[in-house]
């Protein structure tokens, strides 16, 4: 969630602190931390659970490439649906604009309402790199005689540049919708 706040501070052109790291760690805000860990783990549920459901169902992809990604491509859709509703969540809490996690969660989905098309374009832009990927790792696996190298690679390839990239993407996607709100709020009292 660190990373996230530190997103946040680029996107608004905001000093960004070596420290802001541990933005989320400071003990002062504990109530929030308490939220944010409930986020996570209300985050991570859903396609956890559809992931451990399709391994029951078909095994572990490792011994069926075409499986594998599959199972990949379909948890990342499952967490590009559950952000459709619920991306504003964790900044707001950041922010300690809602009081709890229930709060957070319908004021984005408020938020989201009139928004999820468009972001939807940006789940579907990340997931057909995400997909490429994952072809491309899988061929050059298969080609290598099952290597885990492709597997290396692509992994470090979506922690240090899709990730960020997602998260920053994020951290804009949330601005843009409070600049909207403003411009909006601002003409109803010109009127």
């Amino acid at each position: 969630c660190s990373f996230i706040y530190m997103a946040l501070k680029m996107v608004r052109g905001e000093k960004v602190s070596p420290f802001d790291i541990f933005y989320s760690l400071n003990l002062k805000a504990y109530p929030m931390q308490k939220e944010l860990i409930d986020y996570s783990l209300f985050y991570a549920s859903g396609p956890w659970i559809f992931s451990a459901l399709s391994i029951l169902l078909f095994g572990l992809g490792q011994s069926n490439p075409l499986l594998d990604i599959l199972q990949d491509v379909f948890f990342d859709f499952c967490l590009g649906i559950f952000l459709l509703f619920y991306l504003c969540a964790p900044f707001l809490l950041l922010e300690r604009k809602a009081k709890s996690l229930k709060d957070a969660l319908l004021m984005s989905s408020a938020l989201m309402h009139h928004e999820r098309m468009r972001f939807f374009g940006h789940v579907l832009y990340f997931l057909g790199i995400r997909l490429l990927i994952h072809i491309i790792s899988g061929m050059w696996s298969f080609t290598l005689n099952n290597s885990v190298l492709p597997t290396i690679l692509s992994s470090v390839f979506f922690s240090f540049f899709l990730t960020p990239y997602f998260i920053l993407l994020q951290a804009g996607f949330y601005q843009e919708i409070l600049d909207k709100k403003k411009r909006q709020i601002g003409r109803a009292s010109c009127r």
